[in-house]
């Protein structure tokens, strides 16, 4: 099942709900620096529309996905996990 509208709103508003995904590269780009890129292949029967300024897509937490790139944008660095949720 995919995730509902309402919680889907919530998550563009607050963030840290559920997992948000983009399929434009700028956004993956801004957003993974200094973190691992991750690429992912979903069915589309997982899907809800996330943040549209951002391209971005939820789904549920359990969804099975397909890792298909790992890339590493830390330069060198220890990844920062604590980083404040962009959605904020």
């Amino acid at each position: 099942m995919p995730v509902s509208a309402e919680i889907a709103k919530e998550q563009v508003r607050s963030g840290r709900i559920v997992p948000e995904y983009t399929t434009d590269l700028s956004v993956a780009d801004r957003f993974s620096r200094e973190h691992y890129l991750i690429i992912v292949r979903v069915k589309v029967k997982y899907l809800t529309r996330g943040s549209v300024s951002e391209s971005g897509w939820v789904m549920p937490k359990n969804t099975p996905v397909d890792p298909v790139g790992i890339i590493d944008r830390t330069y060198g660095k220890a990844e920062n996990t604590g980083q404040a949720n962009a959605s904020k």
